[in-house]
């Protein structure tokens, strides 16, 4: 019991961490670096994040040498004394299941041409992952084009990936990106488009 416990308590800290280094400047669509502009001390950064979330030093450091291990973040103090922090692909995953609920698709200033369309098929064995996905992608905005074929002009690459990872049902789906669609000018219309 004290275990279970003591994990659900790690998972928030986890949680509270990566969110707030997020607001830092961690972006959770790209993977990048972030020098800690408050100081170039990593104590300093260990404290200064601490106090922020209102947790103790020991608590931030010891999430972040967790998240470290578990690959999920780089830590590197670079010649000068800075520190970077970069989330790692698997780590950008994690933060973006943590905002899977406010996820949205962003409008580009200029669409590219390039419908994606999502293709499934996810067997009857999992299907409320299948319903789940299809809630999600309808949530965002796809528009339907038959059962188990949305289409959308503006979803990226990391989004159609993360929705993909995030369900779990990676190889149940394909995605592909089209010039044109039969009937593409009710789709236009709805995202409006030209």
């Amino acid at each position: 019991m004290l275990f279970c416990k003591m994990k659900a308590i790690y998972g928030e800290i986890t949680k509270l961490v990566l969110l707030k280094l997020l607001d830092l400047g961690l972006e959770p669509f790209r993977i990048f670096a972030v020098p800690y502009k408050g100081s170039r001390d990593y104590a300093d950064f260990v404290k200064d994040l601490g106090r922020r979330l209102k947790l103790s030093e020991h608590q931030v450091r010891n999430t972040i040498d967790k998240l470290k291990k578990t690959s999920v973040l780089e830590v590197k103090r670079k010649e000068n004394g800075e520190v970077v922090i970069k989330l790692t692909k698997k780590g950008r995953i994690k933060v973006l299941k943590y905002n899977l609920e406010k996820m949205i698709i962003k409008r580009p200033k200029r669409w590219d041409g390039k419908w994606r369309v999502v293709i499934f098929d996810v067997p009857d064995k999992q299907k409320n992952l299948r319903e789940y996905f299809r809630k999600k992608i309808q949530e965002l905005g796809f528009a339907v084009l038959q059962k188990s074929v949305y289409a959308h002009p503006f979803a990226t690459d990391d989004d159609l990936e993360f929705l993909r990872a995030n369900y779990k049902i990676r190889p149940c789906v394909k995605i592909i990106y089209a010039d044109r669609i039969e009937g593409d000018e009710v789709l236009c219309k709805k995202f409006g488009i030209k």
